[in-house]
């Protein structure tokens, strides 16, 4: 795995980094693992952190069943707003289905997107290269830098 880019907060007004990955099932747990340790990195919460990765997780994962390489996965952070987008970059839909999902009864996959639904404040894909696409959600976390919120008393 090799950080592509990585972007410091003063050089910049948002935190960024990138991971191409090869195009296997064990990139999933790659991945996980160097999001954990960026966002932690970068302050967020642990529950945070495990929202993240689990939209994560869905995201490579359908990369890897269902697309082509390469791939590549891309967070952002603005320092301004308290979200952090989840990219995961494929070279287009792979005219096989991978061996998880061909393996399994139907009513065993596929809530993926659902679930990226749920956890995000937005998601969706859009055109990447030449025949690829990116798939994205965005995740509302609080702010690292932000003070905590008041407590009420009595």
């Amino acid at each position: 795995m090799n950080t592509v880019t990585a972007e410091a907060p003063a050089a910049s007004a948002r935190r960024s980094c990138a991971w191409d990955l090869p195009h296997d099932p064990r990139s999933v747990a790659l991945a996980r693992h160097a999001l954990r340790s960026e966002l932690g990195g970068w302050g967020f919460s642990p529950d945070h952190i495990d929202q993240a990765e689990l939209v994560l997780d869905e995201l490579l994962t359908n990369a890897v069943e269902h697309a082509r390489p390469p791939l590549c996965v891309r967070l952002h952070c603005p320092l301004t707003r308290p979200v952090v987008r989840i990219e995961v970059a494929d070279g287009g839909p792979s005219a096989h289905d991978g061996p998880w999902t061909t393996s399994c009864a139907p009513d065993e996959h596929g809530r993926g997107c659902l679930i990226v639904a749920a956890l995000s404040c937005a998601h969706g894909e859009g055109p990447h290269g030449e025949g690829g696409a990116v798939h994205w959600a965005d995740l509302l976390l609080e702010d690292p830098a932000a003070p905590p919120a008041p407590r009420r008393h009595g």
